[in-house]
């Protein structure tokens, strides 16, 4: 079984390794995106042949008389009958069933594939000898239309058993080319178990559970696990990291999405810090403010000017007396005053 795969190589890359001729480039490469986690329903990039109508002289030689093309397909063929998508091909079955027949050859071009051991521990795969460091997968692509008119290429993975290298991770594995020898004879119509190499060495070690989630795509993914470390806080750590294309060792402290989450996280603190030493200096102010106010209102004599407010003033007086005492202390000093001017006044008459 195969269900998910790695190519981290670019559309000039690729056509250089499929070897087209006249500069071409690869067809629907706006499709194609490099990943190192690539799933069904993604694109592939497939090699696959068909007549070269400029050739007016016939030989003998397939390889003249085929062109080599270079096509973005994407992963998996669907059965209107049967209801159903078809991601891998076996073997065993391709000459038999009836429906392979309308299907023609191509080859996929990856760097891995992964495969989980009782579901639970991923692995990537490889072959231990490669073809400038990517490996070619036999398949079998359809032309389909889908229901807006777009007409498109998919395709299928054959697969195989697993060789005794790697059966205790899966019993199925796909058929693996290494040799570019082998792509042209498998396009050229050769028997398929002929050029199959059952004995074909593998590379094969644990990653860690990044690739699970269809999110990741980074290289990350095919770090092996014994160089990956955590630290306290959850942060990737990784440690001398080999890198097959320069042949260098990579020291990569932390994975490159942790470190974005952590400045993004870092940004909003000091946002949140910042927000707060303005909020303590707006509360700094409305206190002095109000104290400010606070103490004109008890300093200053207040005069009541609207006409609303002086009645009610006026019914809070009868209803609280106690808080109109010094009023009816003058008024009380103005009686007496006038008495005391009458009586003066009736004691100078007499006399």
């Amino acid at each position: 079984m195969c269900g998910r795969v790695v190519i981290a190589r670019c559309a000039k890359d690729l056509s250089k390794i499929a070897k087209l001729k006249n500069n071409k480039d690869m067809k629907n490469n706006v499709y194609y995106h490099e990943s190192y986690n690539i799933s069904p329903g993604q694109y592939l990039p497939c090699i696959y042949m068909t007549k070269n109508n400029n050739n007016n002289n016939k030989t003998n030689d397939k390889n003249l008389e085929n062109e080599i093309n270079l096509e973005a397909m994407k992963w998996g063929i669907y059965l209107e009958k049967m209801d159903h998508i078809l991601f891998n091909s076996r073997s065993e079955t391709i000459n038999i069933y009836p429906m392979y027949k309308n299907y023609k050859r191509c080859i996929i071009i990856i760097e891995g594939y992964y495969e989980w051991e009782n579901k639970n521990k991923p692995y990537y795969i490889s072959a231990l000898e490669k073809y400038e460091n990517i490996i070619f997968l036999p398949g079998l692509y359809n032309e389909e239309i889908d229901n807006e008119g777009f007409s498109y290429k998919s395709v299928s993975i054959i697969t195989m058993n697993a060789n005794k290298e790697i059966d205790f991770i899966h019993e199925r594995m796909p058929v693996i080319f290494n040799k570019y020898e082998q792509v042209l004879d498998y396009l050229n119509g050769k028997e398929l178990s002929i050029i199959i190499d059952k004995d074909i060495k593998m590379k094969f070690y644990l990653v860690g559970d990044l690739v699970n989630k269809l999110s990741n795509v980074s290289k990350d993914n095919i770090i092996p696990i014994e160089d990956i470390k955590y630290n306290k806080n959850g942060n990737l750590l990784i440690k001398n990291f080999l890198n097959e294309e320069k042949g260098e060792k990579l020291i990569l402290k932390k994975n490159e999405n942790l470190i974005k989450e952590n400045k993004k996280y870092l940004n909003k603190i000091n946002q949140l810090e910042d927000l707060k030493e303005k909020n303590k200096k707006n509360d700094d102010n409305i206190s002095q403010v109000s104290t400010t106010i606070i103490s004109s209102t008890l300093n200053s004599n207040l005069k009541i000017k609207s006409p609303k407010f002086k009645k009610k003033f006026r019914k809070s007086e009868k209803i609280f007396p106690s808080l109109n005492n010094s009023k009816e202390k003058k008024s009380k000093q103005k009686l007496i005053d006038k008495n005391q001017k009458r009586l003066d006044n009736f004691i100078n008459k007499k006399k």
